[in-house]
C-alpha cells in the first residue's frame, strides 16, 4: 500500500467493531471457521453461490477494454499506479480492488466525481496525454462494472486482488483498507448494517483486517486474537468475496424498494 490510511475508527470504534458484536464470533459457519481460528482441507464453500477458488495474485491476466479501443492490463494497472505518474499517496491494486468493491457493496451508489479522486489521495496523476488518462480511468471503471457483474452473476464470479510478499505471505490489510475507506465516504449511511446482527457480522473480517494498517496505539482492543487474524489472512481470497456479498444482498434486501440508492 503506497499509504498508510485505516478509515476503521470512523466507522467501527478503534476495536475494529460496532461495540455491540465485537466480542461475538461469526454465526455462519464458514466464516466462523476462519474467525474463530478452525481450519478446513481444501476450497471454503461458503455460500450458495460457491465454489470459490482461492486467487493467490502476483500477475494479473485480466485484459480491460479502454474507452479508446485499446486495451489495459492489470497489470499495466498496477504499474501506473506504483509509478512516479501517480501520486505517492495513491492506492496500489488491490487497495483499489477493495476500495471498489466497498463502493458497490455499499448502500448508495457513489458519484465517480466524488470517489475517483479518493484513488489519488485527491491529487492530479501525471499523464503522458489524454490518451493514457482515458485508458487509465477506463481500466478503473472497468474494474468496478466487473465487481459488480461478478456479485450478481447466477454464481459469484467476483474474486478479491490480493498481493504476496517476497516471502510468500498473503497481504490482505490493503485490499482491507480499501473496503474501509468506501465505508467512510458513507459513513452515516452504513450504521444500519452495523445495528444489523448478520450485516456486522460480515464487516468484522474486513475490518479486522483493515486494522492491521494501524499503529498498535491506533488499534485499541483487538477484536480477533492473532491466530484468527493469522487465519483469516490465509482464507482471505475466499473469505472476503464472500462478505462483500453478504453486504451487496444486504442493501438490496433492507432498502426501500430492494435497490440501492441512486444520485
Amino acid at each position: 500500500m503506497r499509504q498508510q490510511r485505516a478509515h476503521v475508527g470512523a466507522v467501527m470504534g478503534a476495536d475494529g467493531a460496532d461495540g455491540r458484536h465485537g466480542d461475538r464470533s461469526c454465526g455462519w459457519d464458514g466464516i466462523n471457521s476462519c474467525l474463530t481460528g478452525g481450519r478446513k482441507e481444501g476450497p471454503l464453500d461458503m455460500s450458495h453461490n460457491g465454489p470459490f477458488h482461492s486467487v493467490r495474485w502476483r500477475s494479473y491476466i485480466c485484459q480491460l477494454t479502454a474507452v479508446n479501443g485499446g486495451t489495459v492490463s492489470l497489470d499495466e494497472l498496477a504499474n501506473f499506479l506504483n509509478s512516479s505518474s501517480a501520486p505517492s499517496g495513491c492506492m496500489d491494486l488491490s487497495e483499489l480492488d477493495g476500495f471498489l468493491a466497498g463502493l458497490v457493496a455499499g448502500p448508495e451508489v457513489v458519484p465517480r466525481e466524488e470517489w475517483l479522486p479518493e484513488i489519488w489521495d485527491n491529487e492530479e496523476p501525471e499523464y503522458a496525454d489524454a490518451a493514457e488518462q482515458a485508458a487509465v480511468e477506463s481500466a478503473i471503471f472497468d474494474r468496478y462494472a466487473a465487481i459488480e457483474a461478478g456479485l450478481d452473476a447466477t454464481q459469484l464470479q467476483y474474486s478479491v486482488i490480493l498481493w504476496q510478499d517476497e516471502g510468500g505471505t498473503t497481504v490482505a490489510e490493503d485490499w482491507a483498507a480499501g473496503f474501509m475507506q468506501a465505508v467512510s465516504l458513507r459513513s452515516a449511511a452504513w450504521q444500519p448494517a452495523l445495528a444489523d446482527e448478520d450485516a456486522s457480522t460480515l464487516l468484522i473480517p474486513i475490518a479486522s483486517l483493515a486494522g492491521m494498517t494501524l499503529s498498535e496505539d491506533e488499534r485499541g482492543d483487538e477484536a480477533l486474537s492473532d491466530d484468527a487474524l493469522e487465519a483469516l489472512v490465509q482464507d482471505a481470497a475466499q473469505v472476503l468475496p464472500v462478505c462483500v456479498l453478504g453486504l451487496r444482498r444486504f442493501w438490496r434486501q433492507n432498502l426501500p424498494g430492494g435497490g440501492m440508492v441512486r444520485h
